[in-house]
């Protein structure tokens, strides 16, 4: 008996996921890959399903060898490279954090929180401040950076240029603080002045959510005005869009995917092929076990995905990284 095509195969994970049977579907996208190196579609698939951003940076780096041309997936990869690159240097795990980081600052000079982060990863306390220069110079209003760069010729004063010097200060330091605002300029929660980290947060950044329910909009607006952020509610696709008209796009949508009428899917492509707003970060809402909806998810255009019902530490976790990850404007 002959063993199935990839094509059989894909067919098979695309049942699965309607099934919601995670498990199943990934184990079918890797026999496709494994039996067809090459097939973009299953590479983009297991991106998609990945349970780790360093997961979803490896899939997606076979997709762009794959097709250098593929838009979609370097814009995702270089967003999910730097969340990974990030994590990696707050689980203290320094080699992957260099590399993701220093590939994700190569494919986007302009990352601010790239290069911040990155120095927090150094050996050298000189190229740490190498680093921290670079932030500076793409944004002179990041009060981090110069505490980090202050912090670093304290070390050198101390140790001399020759003696390598601990990073465990910055990364601390860096922990602490979170990014806000497009250009991920870093913020410390908290009103008070100590340890130095503290950045003017600046306007209030808003999140548009679109969702049937009402107590599902007052929940996630309670938990994201306690971050700062400013919420404006919409109950389906048709609120949604006359609140972008009339107040413009707002910094982040986060949409139910079983919305009525018009469901959450497609209001993502409308979002994404409106020029106005198609750079807008669009987090989906979904069951926990919805792999269908997950997969779904990334052929549309979502940023990212959280599980309902709402956990307000993940979701605005997410939304975190999210605005983070944003390219940062050109002059």
């Amino acid at each position: 008996m002959a063993s199935p095509s990839s094509t059989d195969l894909l067919r098979q994970a695309l049942a699965a996921a309607r099934s919601n049977d995670r498990a199943r579907t990934h184990d079918l996208l890797q026999e496709v890959t494994r039996i067809d190196p090459r097939n973009e579609a299953a590479w983009q698939w297991l991106a998609a399903l990945a349970d780790t951003p360093a997961e979803a940076v490896a899939a997606l780096e076979r997709v762009v060898v794959i097709n250098p041309n593929n838009d979609k997936a370097k814009a995702t990869l270089r967003k999910t490279r730097l969340e990974a690159g990030v994590a990696a240097a707050r689980a203290k795990d320094i080699p992957t954090a260099r590399r993701l980081l220093r590939a994700a600052v190569a494919d986007d000079p302009k990352a601010e929180l790239g290069w911040f982060w990155l120095a927090a990863v150094c050996d050298s306390p000189s190229e740490a401040i190498s680093h921290l220069q670079r932030v500076l110079a793409l944004n002179p209003n990041n009060a981090a950076a110069r505490k980090g760069i202050e912090y670093y010729q304290a070390k050198l004063q101390r140790a001399g240029a020759a003696t390598p010097v601990s990073t465990s200060g910055i990364i601390r330091a860096a922990d602490s603080v979170r990014p806000t605002g497009s250009s991920g300029t870093l913020t410390r929660s908290g009103t008070g002045s100590s340890g130095g980290f503290m950045v003017p947060a600046g306007p209030p950044r808003t999140i548009l959510v679109v969702d049937e329910s009402r107590t599902t909009r007052k929940l996630i607006a309670l938990a994201a005005a306690g971050d700062g952020f400013k919420v404006t509610e919409a109950a389906d696709a048709a609120d949604a869009a006359s609140s972008m008209l009339e107040g413009g796009p707002p910094d982040l949508v986060l949409v139910d995917a079983a919305l009525p009428g018009t469901d959450g899917f497609e209001l993502c492509k409308l979002i994404r092929t409106n020029p106005a707003t198609r750079h807008v970060p669009v987090v989906l809402m979904a069951a926990r076990d919805g792999v269908r909806d997950k997969v779904r998810g990334a052929v549309v255009g979502f940023t990212a995905t959280v599980a309902k019902p709402i956990d307000p530490e993940e979701l605005m976790q997410t939304i975190r990284s999210c605005l983070a990850a944003e390219p940062i404007p050109t002059a």
